[in-house]
């Protein structure tokens, strides 16, 4: 629930299901993982007082029969995503052209844009196959900035600070960048019937030590649009 509401279901996922892969071991080899979104789609997670209109749950237990259940009263058709079932594939991600990982390279300029060149056509290439962009682990696919910088200014209320004590802060920032995990991403789909805030794309995040320890409610959420 959040703000008397309850929260959309946005997915589930069936570790047991995913394939064999480099980072797998960064997930519980068991269980279950469901993802929730506050059902106005109001919230972006750039502010700490956005907290509780995310939600990750982690069920330990099998999941053995699943049976249809009620729809919770307060939702409407518009917060009522359409059940669709993706299978895995593992694949390479690259960090985008804003990632700081390019300012610490110490790359000149006209290298970030040859770089950034083709990330946009790489990017252009997957958008044409018309498959929605839903992602588990690795570099997510930022609509606007970096997202784990959204998550490390969200921590400290950047957004709420004068310019002054935003310098003051990034240094800090940055430092923890690479802290943070992409546990899933969420693209628009037509098939599912989401449709994000200005076509944009969700993002469920969680610091490194967090996901090591399975607490996985210490999940950050964050939303970009074009």
């Amino acid at each position: 629930m959040w703000q008397g509401k309850p929260q959309s279901f946005v997915a589930q996922i069936n570790l047991s299901e995913l394939p064999d892969f480099s980072e797998r071991h960064l997930l519980p080899p068991h269980g279950w993982l469901f993802f929730f979104y506050n059902s106005a789609q109001s919230t972006t997670g750039l502010y700490r007082s956005e907290r509780e209109s995310f939600k990750v749950i982690y069920a330990t237990e099998p999941v053995h029969d699943v049976e249809s259940r009620p729809t919770p009263g307060g939702l409407g058709k518009v917060d009522l995503f359409h059940p669709v079932f993706l299978s895995f594939s593992v694949g390479n991600s690259v960090p985008g052209w804003e990632h700081p990982t390019l300012e610490r390279l110490g790359l000149p300029f006209e290298q970030c844009l040859a770089y950034a060149d083709v990330i946009r056509r790489a990017r252009q290439d997957v958008a044409g196959t018309g498959f929605a962009r839903h992602q588990i682990l690795g570099y997510p696919s930022p609509m606007q900035a970096t997202v784990a910088l959204d998550c490390e200014r969200a921590q400290r209320d950047y957004w709420k600070l004068d310019r002054v004590q935003q310098a003051a802060l990034r240094p800090l920032i940055l430092e923890h960048i690479d802290d943070w995990e992409l546990l899933l991403q969420v693209d628009c789909d037509p098939d599912a019937k989401i449709n994000w805030p200005g076509s944009g794309r969700v993002y469920y995040m969680i610091r490194r030590q967090d996901l090591a320890q399975r607490a996985f409610d210490r999940t950050w959420f964050v939303l970009q649009s074009t």
